[in-house]
């Protein structure tokens, strides 16, 4: 199995650690590493703090010397973060694109009457907003993220490089799509979604809502979602 390992991280003088900038710095620089090389995960150094990166470990415990930390919202968090945040913009996350294929049972559905819910699944590129969390409301914001989004553990909390409006790569907290889980329905054709959108009503309220905001925020900040756009593009004629 290939594991990826962020390149220019660790630091050849005097065997310290590398700053925080040198970390994001090798965000950039992905060398593929056999696995007979490393094991299966490789040790990323930050300061005072060590955190194994592997393709299927997560990094939950985000540091920066300056107290820091970023979190990447991508669907209802665009609109509706819910956790104190110090700013926000725009950023891209490569190698994942957003996905209406998560199967609410809770927040957006029922057991009974299932709706849909939006993921990060594997492959190409998402715009998003990104949240700059102060270090003294991280366990905070982690704890209630963990308490909204992990209901019943569809996401791996991992940490991925997100490159900023303003220029800067950071790496941001992130919720990805895990692909082994019962809730997550893959490829969906559009009819298939309207199907379950249209019954869908959870304890956040109607699937239609979550959609349709979803929607209005990512064109009013100029970010384009063909398919979603689409969906909500019906959805709005049948209201009308």
């Amino acid at each position: 199995m290939i594991r990826f390992f962020m390149a220019g991280i660790l630091s050849a003088e005097g065997g310290k650690a590398p700053s925080a900038d040198a970390v994001l710095a090798g965000a950039n620089r992905v060398v593929r590493l056999a696995q007979g090389g490393y094991g299966s995960t490789a040790m990323v150094l930050a300061g005072k703090r060590a955190y194994v990166w592997g393709q299927e470990k997560t990094m939950t415990e985000i540091s920066s010397e300056n107290g820091t930390h970023w979190v990447f919202g991508y669907g209802s968090l665009i609109w509706n973060p819910g956790f104190a945040h110090v700013s926000a913009q725009q950023g891209l996350l490569r190698g994942a694109h957003r996905s209406l294929s998560i199967v609410s049972h809770h927040h957006r559905g029922t057991q009974e009457r299932p709706g849909l819910v939006f993921g990060l699944a594997r492959g190409g590129s998402c715009r998003g907003m990104v949240f700059e969390v102060a270090d003294g409301d991280w366990v905070a914001v982690q704890a209630y993220l963990q308490a909204r989004e992990q209901v019943t553990a569809v996401y791996r909390d991992v940490t991925r490089p997100v490159h900023l409006v303003d220029g800067r790569t950071v790496l941001a907290l992130t919720f990805m799509v895990d692909a082994r889980h019962e809730q997550f329905a893959g490829k969906l054709s559009l009819e298939q979604q309207l199907a379950m959108v249209r019954a869908g009503v959870g304890l956040s309220g109607r699937n239609i809502d979550y959609v349709l905001n979803t929607a209005s925020h990512l064109k009013a900040l100029g970010i384009a979602d063909r398919q979603l756009q689409a969906l909500a593009d019906i959805l709005r004629a049948e209201a009308a």
